[in-house]
């Protein structure tokens, strides 16, 4: 797509995606600086891996769609996900969170199947409707400090067997 055509680098890249390795014709290895771009998953279903530089903040449903995405490096960086933002990334194996993010939004997780393991911060006060929705591999979740909790958040989870809650749950 066009994103990926018009911004492929080599030197110092400050905004932009750089191509890292393709494989058939299509990127399956990108670095995103600076922002994503919008049109994104229009771009490519083939991304597999992504590493993000100098981004804190991801828009609405910013990788939903990317069923191929098996890995994403950077998210420590990222103090604000919106709602949507891993829907559908069936492939996607492990995300490192922001330890200073203070919500987890609807939808974030909403369909990630592949998900082997996801340590949700300490900071994390609330989560969305439906969050982790068929999040089918989650074993355990500590939510010693959440405060909130939406509808459907953990609606057929079929391997969650231990949760930690919150005395000031609401």
């Amino acid at each position: 797509g066009e994103v990926v055509d018009n911004c492929v680098g080599t030197g110092s890249i400050t905004r932009g995606i750089e191509i890292v390795k393709a494989q058939y014709g299509y990127a399956s290895e990108i670095i995103i600086y600076g922002m994503l771009p919008p049109n994104l998953v229009e771009s490519s279903t083939y991304f597999k891996k992504i590493t993000l530089v100098d981004i804190d903040s991801l828009p609405f449903r910013a990788f939903d769609g990317l069923t191929g995405m098996e890995e994403i490096i950077g998210m420590e960086n990222v103090v604000s996900l919106d709602t949507g933002t891993f829907g559908s990334c069936h492939a996607l194996k492990t995300v490192n969170l922001n330890p200073n993010l203070t919500s987890i939004q609807p939808q974030t997780f909403l369909n990630c199947r592949a998900l082997e393991k996801l340590d949700v911060p300490e900071s994390v006060k609330s989560i969305g409707d439906k969050a982790f929705e068929e999040f089918r591999t989650l074993p355990s979740i500590n939510l010693q400090n959440c405060e909130t909790i939406g509808n459907r958040a953990f609606y057929n989870c079929t391997s969650l067997k231990n949760v930690v809650l919150s005395d000031s749950l609401k």
